[in-house]
C-alpha cells in the first residue's frame, strides 16, 4: 500500500484496525551509503473490515522489504 500525506496515512492507519493483534518483526536490518533497508514480517488475525474486504478470521503473515 502506499498513501499520500496525511490523508492517505490515516486511511492506512484505519484498516489496520481489523488486525488488533498485528505485531511486527524486523528480521534484517542493513545500512548502505545514504539508505536503510529492513526485512520484516507483519503478522496477525483479520477480525474486522480491511479497506472493503470483510473480516476473515484467517492469519497472515508477510514479509517485506522497505528501503529508505
Amino acid at each position: 500500500m502506499q498513501s499520500q500525506g496525511l490523508q492517505g496515512f490515516k486511511s492506512e492507519l484505519r484498516g489496520f484496525a481489523a488486525f488488533p493483534d498485528a505485531r511486527m518483526v524486523i528480521d534484517d536490518m542493513v545500512h548502505l551509503e545514504d539508505k536503510v533497508v529492513i526485512r520484516d514480517t507483519c503478522s496477525g488475525t483479520n477480525t474486522g473490515d480491511f479497506f472493503g474486504m470483510g473480516s476473515t478470521g484467517r492469519g497472515l503473515a508477510p514479509e517485506e522489504e522497505s528501503v529508505g
